[in-house]
């Protein structure tokens, strides 16, 4: 049975052009195998992959067809990140929540037409459509749980989610591709200054830049300086129309559009994209992957060394050498 199960996982991850770590094969087995998972890896180690295969892998070991697997996250940056990079891939995937305005994707949700579906905790909680969709014969209740995560988040996550003798699975979150700088903080004028300098000067050569506030006031005074600072640089080419496909620099804070966030993750992703800044609060900090970001700036000391890890490891997933800002 474990030759078998090996057999369809692995022909899972072939069918989308992937060859498996050690930890994320360890990870699937060990779930479909009919134990409570916790999955708890380093920024970057491909956590989602996982989850993501499960619904191929599952009907491949049934040999069925209609496997679901449920992602619960507050995050609608990753849900809709998440979302757009697997139906790319050929995995069927929609999201429910805040942000979520097209009936036909909940209709689809709801009929369970759908290989990988996002929610967030208050659609689940408030909601009694979703609520008693989870209910219903086409549902499966499985639970898996993926995250980078303390000792005190492992317990908490098990006792929340009941989930009986899990096994957990894991390593060191040392990234070794990751250089740390502390530096003294300048004032808000000189820093924005140089960071303009060096953006006007490079350009799109100007390295993919995360700069981490601590809430949107923050960000709105700091794209307020930059824009001054930029003038029609602002935009790619120089002196063009601020329209959000041209923009150099953005904010993605909670407060943010659903436009300006798709805009955003967009940009930010594509290789060839414009976006070289984004001023972002926690709300980027967890589970969007940008292969190719190389600075990372805390403006502000994180509120945990979690959420330190968190978002220092939004950069080199691509396993490049980056500069990480402090």
């Amino acid at each position: 049975m474990e030759d078998k199960l090996e057999k369809c996982v692995l022909e899972a991850a072939s069918r989308f052009g992937f060859s498996l770590k050690e930890k994320q094969l360890e990870a699937i087995m060990t779930f479909m195998s009919g134990n409570d998972v916790f999955v708890s890896l380093p920024t970057g180690y491909g956590k989602s992959l996982i989850y993501a295969l499960l619904p191929v892998a599952f009907d491949l070991f049934k040999e069925q067809y209609g496997s679901i697997v449920i992602c619960v996250s507050p995050l609608v940056s990753l849900m809709m990140d998440q979302k757009a990079k697997f139906l790319l891939m050929g995995i069927v995937a929609e999201f429910v929540g805040e942000g979520q305005l097209d009936s036909t994707a909940i209709e689809k949700v709801l009929h369970g037409d759908i290989q990988l579906l996002y929610i967030s905790p208050e659609s689940l909680i408030c909601n009694p459509m979703y609520r008693n969709m989870l209910l219903s014969p086409i549902y499966k209740n499985k639970l898996v749980a993926l995250a980078t995560a303390t000792k005190h988040t492992f317990r908490i996550v098990c006792q929340s989610l009941s989930l009986r003798e899990p096994v957990l699975i894991g390593c060191l979150p040392d990234r070794s591709n990751i250089y740390y700088e502390v530096q003294p903080l300048p004032e808000i004028e000189e820093f924005c200054e140089e960071i303009a300098k060096e953006l006007k000067e490079m350009g799109m050569e100007y390295p993919k830049t995360i700069i981490f506030q601590q809430n949107y006031s923050d960000c709105q005074v700091m794209y307020r300086i930059l824009s001054r600072k930029l003038g029609p640089y602002i935009t790619f080419p120089p002196h063009h129309p601020k329209h959000l496909e041209f923009a150099m620099v953005m904010k993605y804070t909670r407060a943010s559009t659903v436009e300006v966030k798709e805009s955003v993750l967009r940009s930010f992703s594509d290789p060839k994209g414009i976006l070289r800044i984004v001023l972002a609060t926690t709300a980027f900090g967890m589970g969007v992957d940008v292969a190719d970001v190389r600075v990372i700036y805390h403006w502000h000391p994180p509120s945990s060394l979690e959420q330190y890890v968190q978002e220092s490891g939004r950069a080199g997933h691509d396993n490049k050498r980056l500069r990480y800002g402090g």
